[in-house]
């Protein structure tokens, strides 16, 4: 907006626009290229939260890490923000057993201990989709349906023969349910940035995980695709599961979460309520500051 004159926006393959800059506001972008206003980008919140208590930590250290506490319901999305590279990442991948880390009490999915790796982890019912999509979410010159396949892979028994037909059924459905158009056999890296990430999610859906670690997953996505993503959160969190996503986009956290973990230094240093987590009161808490509006 700042260097151009004139604009073109493509949507699904067409063209819905194609002229001059003048008197276009951010918000027309929007509505040019999903065919909504940005108030509508965000589903509405719905409380999901159950009873039980599907991760209890307290005293976690790894990495950056320094003695977190945290814990998370089912149905439940909790937040994690603050300024980048506070120890956000490491904290995921503490939890995933990615990274080397000691707890004073961890409890998950009813079971005493926090994964002590990877492995230990999807197997405890637990999915990390990664930030870096491209180096460490996919297999970029592979297809898209073996990409969908892969921790499935790792789950058969082995020297078990593979059935070409369930697998293709598996996939399909897979790429109906989130969107993924096209033909499945070519190369994930013939997709756009915003059906990577759809891959990149949809191929631990066979494993039914019920804990979703997720690192920045809007991140270089289109508005449309972010909207799609926002959905399927949603109903991820009404089924039951339990979401941490962290994100770098502040709104985000804001309008999908239940919660929001607002970490500095390495240390949680707020926990905001839906309601509470408001913009203001996450970039103040990133900062170390009081937020004029609470001490208002």
């Amino acid at each position: 907006m700042e260097l151009c004159d004139y604009v073109t926006v493509l949507k699904d393959g067409a063209r819905t626009a194609d002229q001059p800059m003048a008197g276009l506001t951010p918000g027309s972008f929007v509505r040019l290229m999903v065919g909504r206003d940005a108030g509508d980008l965000f589903p509405p919140w719905t409380p999901s939260l159950r009873d039980e208590t599907v991760l209890d930590v307290a005293g976690l250290s790894g990495g950056m890490v320094q003695d977190a506490a945290l814990s998370l319901k089912a149905g439940e999305i909790l937040g994690l923000g603050g300024l980048v590279g506070q120890g956000q990442d490491d904290l995921l991948l503490s939890l995933y057993g990615a990274l080397p880390a000691r707890a004073a009490r961890g409890r998950l999915l009813g079971r005493e201990g926090l994964p002590r790796s990877v492995m230990a982890a999807n197997r405890r019912g637990v999915a990390y989709i990664p930030a870096d999509r491209k180096r460490e979410g996919l297999l970029l010159i592979h297809s898209i349906r073996l990409n969908m396949l892969l921790p499935g892979f790792a789950r058969a028994p082995a020297l078990s023969r593979r059935d070409a037909g369930k697998e293709r059924a598996l996939t399909d459905s897979l790429a109906g349910t989130l969107s993924v158009k096209g033909d499945l056999g070519r190369p994930v890296q013939a997709l756009s940035g915003g059906n990577q990430q759809k891959v990149a999610l949809a191929k631990w859906m066979p494993l039914g995980p019920q804990v979703l670690l997720m690192n920045d997953p809007t991140r270089g996505v289109d508005v449309e695709t972010k909207r799609e993503i926002y959905l399927m959160l949603r109903r991820f969190a009404l089924e039951g599961r339990a979401i941490i996503l962290l994100s770098s986009d502040t709104p985000e956290l804001v309008h999908l979460c239940d919660r929001v973990l607002v970490m500095r230094e390495g240390r949680i240093v707020a926990d905001l309520p839906h309601g509470a987590a408001t913009e203001e009161s996450i970039v103040a808490a990133a900062m170390g500051v009081a937020s004029e509006r609470a001490a208002a």
